[in-house]
Formats: C-alpha cells, structure tokens, sequence
C-alpha cells in the first residue's frame, strides 16, 4: 500500500466513488493525474506546488500546463474535483492523492506492482515465465520492476506489496549457515 495522508486517501476515494457514478473507468482519466503527478518529480515545480506562500494561480498554471500534455480534452469532472483542491489549499496534497489514485485503479484490475530483483540479467523469456509463476501464486497480475543484483549470487527476490520471496542463493547460504551453527 502506498504511503500517503488519510486526507489524500479520502480525496482519491471521492474521486473514484465520482467516476463510478458516472460509469467511468478510472483509468480513463488516470493519465491527466499521472501528468500532474510528474510535476512532483519536478524540484522547482513541487516546490511552487506545496508553498504556502505561492499565488494559487501559478499553481493553476503549473497544473494547466500539465494537463495540455496529455493531447486529450480535460473532462469536467477532473477539472471540478482539481478546482476542489485547489479552492481548499489542499493542492500540495495532489502527489500523494495522485498516487492514490494509482494503487485504487490498480486494485480494480487486480494489479499489484513490486520488484524483482535478479542476481543475472534475466531475458524477457525468463522475466516472463518468472512473472507468470509469481501471478499464479499470488492470484494477482503483476506489473514488475526489474533491477540486476550481483550480490545474491544466483536466484531472485521478489518484493510484492508486503509479500518478499527470496529465491536467491544468497538466502539459502545464511540459512544453511545458521542451521549449521545450531
């Protein structure tokens, strides 16, 4: 679960309970609020978007700026529900609400994200079959990051959610290390 405030938790829920009643997917409208989410990886355009002391209309600016890049017309309910947070100085909320968002689309399409971290480069065959056996135990589709560990040896571990399983050679030495010593 991503870690964010109860208050941007609440804001994404009605966001997501508007676009229920409206028969929409949220994922419809999920790349405008990823748009506005990349202006937090952005140092002087989060530093303008969570200051206090920063003019609300620059921080329309910013965000009005981040939508044109999505190449679709706005819909009125994103536009509403951005007013909303922007009229109760809850903007600088917005990258967390954003990712939010993100974990409840996912939870609707059963989707889990995590990591896998490999001692070789694995081939996209092996990422592949690895992926598939990690959905079937965890009754979940899976979208993975993918980084090389030379340190474990041989193996992987997957990092999903709070769920570890670590397949490395290296976990299997310290435990056979640590039975060996008792």
């Amino acid at each position: 679960m991503v870690k964010c405030s109860l208050v941007a938790w609440r804001y994404a829920r009605a966001y997501a309970q508007i676009i229920g009643q409206k028969k929409e997917s949220l994922d419809e409208t999920l790349p405008f609020f990823i748009a506005i989410g990349e202006l937090f990886a952005v140092p002087p355009a989060k530093e303008v978007l969570i200051s206090k002391i920063m003019p609300a209309s620059l921080k329309k600016e910013l965000i009005d700026y981040a939508l044109s890049t999505v190449n679709r017309p706005v819909p009125m309910q994103i536009q509403g529900f951005l007013r909303l947070v922007l009229e109760s100085s809850r903007i600088d909320l917005l990258g967390e609400i954003v990712l939010a968002l993100q974990e409840i689309a996912d939870e609707e399409k059963n989707l889990k994200r995590g990591l896998l971290v490999a001692a070789t480069k694995l081939n996209s065959d092996e990422i592949d079959a690895i992926t598939k056996d990690l959905e079937r135990g965890l009754k979940a589709n899976l979208l993975l990051e993918v980084r090389h560990e030379p340190q474990l040896l041989g193996g992987f571990v997957a990092k999903i959610g709070n769920t570890v399983i670590d397949l490395s050679l290296k976990k299997t030495l310290e435990s056979l290390v640590s039975q060996a010593n008792e």
